[in-house]
């Protein structure tokens, strides 16, 4: 999915699901950061880079990341590794699916009887 595509779709997901400031910084920090490495959706980012791009601390960091991951839009994989950086895959896509799935069953529920 294109970049501005996840934006656009991850605007209509915030009208009607409700998630913490902090867990929106993460989210636009981690797309921003998928598309700089070539719009992987399953990358791996050293806390310490998240937490500059998305303006958080560690405390705050954790929370979001949680919010998001309650929140089905990413998964998180902590490294086995004391010194190593955990891998996120953004889950957006996988909505965006459902809504389409969902737009074509109301269109065919008012579809014409032929």
């Amino acid at each position: 999915m294109k970049y501005l595509n996840l934006i656009e779709t991850f605007h209509e997901w915030k009208e009607v699901n409700h998630l913490p400031a902090t867990a929106i910084a993460l989210w636009f920090a981690l797309l921003h950061k998928s598309n700089k490495c070539g719009c992987k959706h399953e990358f791996t980012l050293p806390n310490v880079i998240l937490q500059h791009a998305a303006g958080l601390s560690r405390k705050q960091l954790d929370a979001a990341r949680v919010a998001l991951i309650e929140a089905n839009l990413i998964y998180y994989e902590r490294s086995n590794r004391v010194n190593q950086a955990g891998k996120y895959t953004l889950l957006l896509t996988d909505y965006l699916g459902q809504q389409k799935d969902q737009q074509k069953d109301q269109q065919n529920e008012h579809a014409p009887v032929k």
